[in-house]
């Protein structure tokens, strides 16, 4: 039987896996309920087995003190249940005069969704389950609508299966109509919850649950129906963090070698207090941290890609696809939302049958964007096939994900080979750009911000540079957060964004922001900001100089503008400016002199320079003859370049304020649908600078926000003829309601009012669209280790899935797939949240690998052999341990079912197609090999997969 104490130890453990969702029974919270049912039932009998297994008896008192330790120790670092924060001490072995340092420094940021979009509890015996089957996708506009979450209009809104004993209720996250208005009047969200349980009672309540579930059920539908912090950490070194403060805390709390209790003799004996709680507190320990490690496994691992399309300009596809695509309804409708553009414009039927080639597609309809993701089935492998080789060569990327996973992702394939790095991060100003679950909310930013920092500073190249706009709040930290991870931190820029602020504001109004810039090298690099003036006059004195005679000669030189007369030997001008002409005296005739000038003055160049800038085109201009000061207009070949300046504004050097961003976007969309964009010229601004020299190079930005990056390197392109290219990563909703249409609406028109393009001059390129993994998608596929079968299928689908595997008596055993062979890599699936709603997705094994190796694609094939598709990628990979690009070696995937292969027939077949053309250092199957010296991929993607882990 259980002493007081120990259920009160108990007690506290346990509240560190349940907090306020216990009843919850899905996700990482189906985890914590098998978790805390495991720890309930056995944690306290491994603790008194372990004492007796290492001869450890207590005696009374000193049990009584064991616990106490014990209850203070998990209590003072665990209150109500949540890990408590202390600073690293400060490493006074280092050589150093300055620690930058905050409170959750080594811990992993990542964000939630803000709601529970779906939702399993059990009520009784029955499973209950909210599910949203419908969301409304959202901008990033100021006056965006409130969306609430409604009883779903199709069909009925609760279905009830009582041989399952469940039932679940459907839900639409949107805006509401007008009616719906009417009918909820205000407090929308609080009326539709009381309606819909309302709904509920009178037509299941009294019949399946008790009036205390019901009870339970309408908290349920509150908390679901709420929106929660979404702000979560992980702690990977929190195992020997823990263990550290518990051997600080015992030897603080029981010092050696006696502790005598003064009040009434007692002694306790020190080894053994010592020796108990060290290793009661690590059994403990060890099973918190256990999870804690499974998060950050799970974390770590390279996610999936679960979607893989093309954004490709009609002209750029082969005409005979031309009847599918203009007949698609799908595609008819996205043209018709993106540019208004109705097909009912032209003939189309005298246009299919005219056998068209590309150079006579109407212009009218060359640029429209074709979005291979509203295909299916051959129709979309044969688009993908046939415009392989153009989408190869293109890292035009956008990537919806997490940042942090993407940029986790991203490492192999991009390493050293990002030029320019521009963000846009949350400024943590403490309104709804940031979402704290705690009190840190300076330390929380940082150690968000850390962890994306240093993933791209792993991606930048050796002499790419990394803009990140500012804003005054954070300015201090995020500078002395920027010196701790680069080499080298440039001059804070300065931008002017307001010329009409705000006058609200009873002390400072802000009318700049800040944009900080670092590197990766100490050595300059050369950076493009301006035209320097090249018909303005150069000085050739220095005041600071000594005197000394200089020549010019006649044919050089052009006297006050055409003047015409003598000039006395003598001193001409005053001071330090003064200059001396050595001859006797020069006739000039209309600014020409009859002979060399030998003048005496402050000269800043020597006669050789002077007389190398005359050989090559310069002229000498005296412009006054009282003062007789010679300047030089110089002869360039080629552009001045002058670097950038630190202040940025409309005033000095042209560049916009939020209020031409907030038009930019009105004119693409007729109203402005994101808040707080850049304006697209300062962005171009700071990726010309870093690239002007070689018009090239990759563009990535991992807070996309509304897609500002992708238009300035668009644009940039087009006004230079440049190749440069841009990865855009961004989670939220508005990347498919934002950022895609802004990317196909250039495509098909360079300039646009009010949401309609002007001109048939677009910036026609093709873009990759990719979506990943989502961190929480990783708990919704954790199967546990007595539940695995060789193919993991769902009874209403028959689809196979990919599960995560965990050993829940050992959960910090190597984190594993169900399956270790891909026979059937086309058809494999994951249960993922698509903007709310839960989905089977199928995943791109072929992509995934592709990112996982770090290939260079040349070519990727999609076509059909033997009955079956076939994915064939050839592409070219750095050898491990290599740098050195000509080190690059040539390899090809192979990627099919395997099942009922006819190896013999397949190896035929590639010899005679691939393997006779070129000569690959690497051939990779999945399943099985059917050449010699073939290896089978399968162990070596999960090796990647989960590597490092």
């Amino acid at each position: 039987m259980e002493t007081n104490k120990e259920i009160q130890l108990l007690s506290i453990i346990l509240s560190i896996f349940q907090q306020s969702d216990a009843h919850l029974n899905f996700g990482i919270h189906k985890i914590l309920g098998k978790f805390r049912s495991s720890l309930k039932k056995n944690l306290l009998k491994t603790i008194d087995l372990s004492l007796i297994q290492n001869s450890i008896e207590f005696s009374s008192k000193e049990k009584e003190l064991f616990w106490d330790l014990l209850i203070e120790f998990f209590s003072l670092y665990f209150p109500k249940g949540k890990l408590y924060n202390i600073p690293k001490n400060l490493n006074n072995s280092i050589a150093t005069d300055f620690f930058f340092q905050w409170v959750n420094e080594d811990q992993y940021y990542y964000k939630i969704d803000d709601f529970y979009f779906n939702y399993q509890t059990i009520l009784g015996d029955f499973q209950v389950s909210f599910i949203t089957s419908k969301v409304e996708l959202e901008d990033g506009g100021k006056n965006k609508p409130k969306r609430y979450f409604i009883p779903a209009l199709i069909n009925s809104p609760i279905t009830y299966s009582p041989e399952n004993r469940s039932f679940s209720i459907n839900f639409e996250y949107r805006s509401l109509n007008e009616a719906e208005k009417e009918l909820y009047s205000r407090n929308y969200q609080a009326k539709i919850n009381k309606f819909l349980f309302r709904s509920f009672q009178e037509n299941f309540g009294s019949q399946i649950l008790t009036t205390e579930d019901l009870d339970k059920l309408f908290a349920c539908l509150e908390e679901f129906t709420s929106q929660r912090y979404s702000d979560r950490f992980i702690h990977p070194h929190l195992l020997n963090y823990l263990h550290d403060q518990a051997k600080s805390f015992i030897i603080a709390n029981v010092p050696f070698p006696i502790v005598t209790n003064c009040e009434n003799g007692d002694s306790f004996r020190y080894n053994i207090l010592y020796q108990g709680f060290i290793l009661s507190s690590n059994i403990i320990i060890e099973q918190i941290c256990s999870l804690e490690t499974l998060k950050k496994k799970l974390y770590e691992k390279k996610k999936f890609i679960t979607k893989t399309d093309l954004i490709v300009p009609l002209k750029s596809i082969p005409t005979g696809y031309y009847p599918e695509i203009l007949n698609n309804k799908m595609q008819q409708r996205d043209w018709l939302n993106l540019v208004g553009y109705s097909l009912s414009s032209i003939d189309s039927d005298n246009f299919l049958k005219s056998g068209v080639i590309n150079n006579s597609i109407p212009s009218n309809i060359q640029n429209l964007p074709v979005n291979t993701g509203l295909y299916s089935g051959k129709l979309r492998y044969s688009l993908l096939n046939a415009l392989n080789k153009k989408a190869s060569n293109s890292h035009n990327l956008l990537i919806k994900g997490e940042n942090w996973q993407v940029l986790n992702l991203l490492k192999s394939k991009f390493f050293q080979k990002i030029k320019t790095i521009y963000i846009d991060p949350p400024y943590n100003t403490g309104a709804n750009d940031f979402v704290y679950s705690d009190n840190f909310q300076k330390a929380s930013w940082l150690t968000m911000m850390q962890n994306r920092l240093e993933l791209s500073k792993y991606l930048l190249k050796s002499d790419g540079i990394l803009f990140s706009s500012i804003g005054d709040h954070e300015l201090p930290n995020y500078s002395l957060l920027l010196e701790k991870l680069f080499p080298k931190r440039l001059d804070n820029i300065v931008w002017h964004k307001k010329t009409q602020p705000s006058y609200l504001s009873q002390e400072l109004i802000s009318v700049t922001e800040y944009i900080l810039a670092a590197k990766k090298q100490n050595s300059p690099l050369k950076l493009m900001g301006s035209y320097g003036n090249k018909n303005k006059l150069t000085e050739l004195i220095n005041i600071g100089n000594s005197p000394c005679k200089r020549i010019f000669p006649k044919e050089n030189i052009f006297i006050a503008n055409g003047w015409t007369g003598i000039l006395q030997a003598g001193t001409y001008g005053k001071n330090k400016l003064k200059v001396e002409l050595l001859n006797p005296q020069i006739s000039v005739n209309e600014g020409i002199p009859d002979e060399d000038l030998i003048l005496k003055s402050r000269f800043k160049w020597v006669q050789d320079r002077i007389n190398h800038e005359l050989d090559i085109g310069g002229q000498i201009h005296i412009k006054s003859i009282k003062s007789l000061r010679p300047t030089i207009a110089r002869f360039y070949d080629s552009p001045i370049i002058k670097a950038p300046t630190t202040l940025l504004s409309k005033k000095v050097n042209d560049l916009p304020t939020n209020t031409d961003a907030n038009a930019e976007l009105k004119a693409l969309f007729q109203t402005s649908p994101f808040d707080y964009s850049k304006p697209s010229k300062l962005i171009k601004y700071l990726v010309r600078s870093s690239t002007y020299f070689d018009k090239s190079g990759i563009i990535l930005d991992f807070f996309a926000g509304s897609g500002t990056t992708a238009q300035s390197v668009i644009e940039l392109n087009q006004e230079d003829q440049g190749s440069r290219q841009y990865i855009l990563i961004e989670k939220e909703q508005y990347f498919e309601s934002i950022i895609i249409p802004r990317i196909q609406k250039l495509m098909y028109s360079s300039t646009w009012k009010d949401g309609k393009p002007e001109s048939l001059t677009g910036c026609p390129h093709i873009a990759k669209i990719f979506q990943i993994e989502h961190f929480c998608d990783t708990f919704r596929n954790i199967i546990f280790s007595n539940e695995i079968h060789p193919e993991y299928k769902t009874p209403q689908s028959g689809k196979k899935f990919l599960k995560y595997v965990i050993n829940m008596d050992d959960i910090t055993s190597s984190l594993n797939l169900n399956i270790t062979e891909f026979e059937d890599p086309f058809s494999y699936y994951m249960i993922s949240s698509q903007n709310g709603i839960m989905s089977e997705v199928n995943l791109d094994l072929v992509e995934t690998f592709n990112f996982l190796l770090g290939i260079d694609v040349n070519s990727h094939e999609y076509f059909e052999e033997q009955n079956r598709a076939y994915q064939i990628v050839s592409g070219t990979i750095l050898p491990l341990n290599s740098s050195q690009k000509h080190n690059l070696e040539l390899i090809l995937i192979i990627w099919r079912t395997t099942k009922d292969l006819d190896r013999k027939k397949e190896s035929h077949f590639l010899t005679k197609n691939y393997l006779t053309q070129q000569k690959f250092a690497q051939i990779y199957f999945n399943g099985v090999s059917t050449i010699p010296n073939g290896k089978v991929l399968d162990k070596l993607f999960l090796k990647l997969m989960f590597e490092d882990l």
